[in-house]
């Protein structure tokens, strides 16, 4: 340990670091750090000196110990302190001075020192893959052309009459018959234990419609509204739900009351009532646009899907282990929360817990892949999001929710959130540049797929604007250098 008297006065910046940079692999780094003992030293003697003036030594006052009898009590102290804050000052020196991108905090090697020479110590670190070209040029992407066919409208025009339907209570019948609606409590039971799933309450049943499982709907026929019964229903070989297939199935079932649908006539009336329109005629025109609107919707986030597939597929590079396997974590929970909704799992679903987390990997990889090349596009082509785009987005979006301008505004007054909100608005202008840089190639309308496979029909409101690599939100990719980072085992210790 060097005395105080022997030290120059000259402060030791951080600048006189050395390192020694080793290449793991294209996404990992073992980095090797020189600090000087004249730095160690200062830094010794700053920390002596704060501890000279209120550490406490046994028959002196406060701050009136012999320096030398301070220095022999709390030099294993000192001498562990001035070791964490130089790691932790040589990590963060390192990022700086070689551009660094890293995504985990670092990993410490075992180290000794006993205060004299330089201080050496290494760790490993996680960064970002040092992504040089994009390729984009060959890549071609369909893009479906908008058409509303007047038979689409016909159909969404019945769809909005019948939900239009009220429903009332049949009177002077009592016995379910075929084609009845009626209104029933169930619950399913396997071997004794419910079903996952199977559990409704004051659920209409069109009898006849084949919207449940097969057999539940004719167990109905013939009995008495404001019965409770039981029956089996055997589950089919094809039943979606493996665990299911060909499974007896107990349901408990209430019959509430048999109902009748009164639907309205499509005419000029049926119209007025759906709002400021004169006639038929003129709500159907109303209708085709707004049918319109949403094809075009519709189409444009296809094409984005379709179009960052495609980048993704031509464009393979390394992940960094860390980050794949915390946005697995992420897409693994987002998935077993939106299946939770319906009462299933995994298991139900027929998805081993392996091929669920293997789903989840590659779609976490794909999106960190996305994310990193629009990251890289972004800075090739300068894209950059300006206040007033800022402002003008949320403008757009308070018109839109028909909310005051003032709530939007606070909304994304918090850091975080503003950082969403350019993270879409660059994802935008980013794929707006990629769309005139493929080969685009116009197809007529793909049949939708099914979003999801239920038991039977009902109405359910939510976004699946993550489920493609449009998705515009990015998770955390670099961390921050001036976070806090786990102390730095004392010497010798291994981690």
């Amino acid at each position: 340990m060097y005395d105080s008297r022997t030290l120059s006065r000259k402060r030791i910046a951080v600048t006189d670091f050395s390192f020694e940079i080793s290449e793991i692999s294209p996404v990992e780094r073992d980095i090797k750090v020189s600090a000087p003992e004249a730095m160690f030293a200062e830094r010794s003697q700053a920390l002596f000196d704060k501890l000279a003036a209120s550490a406490p030594v046994k028959g002196f006052r406060a701050g009136k110990a012999p320096r030398h009898l301070v220095e022999k009590m709390y030099r294993a102290r000192v001498l562990k302190d001035v070791q964490a804050e130089l790691m932790e000052d040589g990590f963060r020196e390192a990022i700086v001075r070689h551009d660094l991108r890293p995504v985990s905090r670092p990993q410490w090697k075992p180290r000794e020192y006993a205060g004299q020479g330089d201080f050496i110590f290494s760790f490993v670190v996680q960064v970002l893959y040092d992504l040089k070209n994009v390729v984009i040029d060959g890549l071609t992407v369909e893009r479906e052309r908008v058409l509303v066919p007047d038979d689409v409208v016909d159909a969404e025009l019945e769809r909005r009459r019948q939900a239009a339907a009220v429903t009332k209570t049949v009177e002077g019948r009592s016995v379910v018959a075929d084609k009845d609606w009626v209104r029933v409590s169930f619950e399913g039971k396997m071997d004794g234990e419910p079903v996952a799933g199977g559990k409704h309450d004051n659920e209409l049943v069109e009898i006849g419609s084949n919207q449940f499982v097969p057999g539940f709907e004719e167990a109905l026929i013939g009995r008495s509204a404001g019965e409770a019964c039981s029956f089996t229903v055997t589950f089919p070989d094809d039943f979606r739900v493996e665990k299911l297939r060909r499974k007896d199935v107990v349901f408990d079932c209430t019959i509430h009351e048999i109902c009748e649908r009164v639907v309205p006539a499509l005419d000029d009336e049926f119209a007025k009532d759906m709002g400021d329109y004169a006639d038929l005629a003129q709500y159907r025109i109303a209708v085709r646009e707004e049918l319109e609107k949403f094809e075009t919707e519709r189409s444009k986030r296809s094409f984005r899907k379709r179009l960052w597939q495609k980048l993704v597929e031509a464009n393979s590079f390394p992940l960094p282990p860390v980050l794949v396997d915390e946005e697995t974590r992420d897409v693994a929970q987002r998935r077993l929360s939106e299946i939770a909704r319906y009462g299933l799992n995994p298991e139900t679903l027929g998805l081993k817990p392996e091929e669920f987390m293997a789903h989840a990997r590659e779609e976490a990889e794909n999106t960190l892949r996305a994310v990193l090349l629009r990251e890289k596009l972004a800075e090739e082509y300068g894209v950059a999001v300006s206040d007033a785009e800022r402002e003008a987005h949320i403008q757009k979006m308070a018109e839109e929710m028909n909310v005051e301008l003032a709530k939007v505004t606070e909304y994304y007054s918090a850091k975080e959130r503003l950082d969403e909100l350019d993270h879409v608005l660059k994802h935008d202008k980013v794929s707006l540049i990629l769309e005139e840089k493929v080969n685009v190639v116009e197809v007529d309308p793909k049949p939708a797929e099914p979003e999801h496979d239920h038991d039977h029909d009902h109405d359910h409101e939510h976004s699946h604007e993550h489920d493609s690599l449009d998705a515009a939100t990015a998770p955390k990719l670099i961390l921050d250098p001036n976070a806090p980072l786990d102390p730095p085992k004392p010497e010798g210790e291994k981690r």
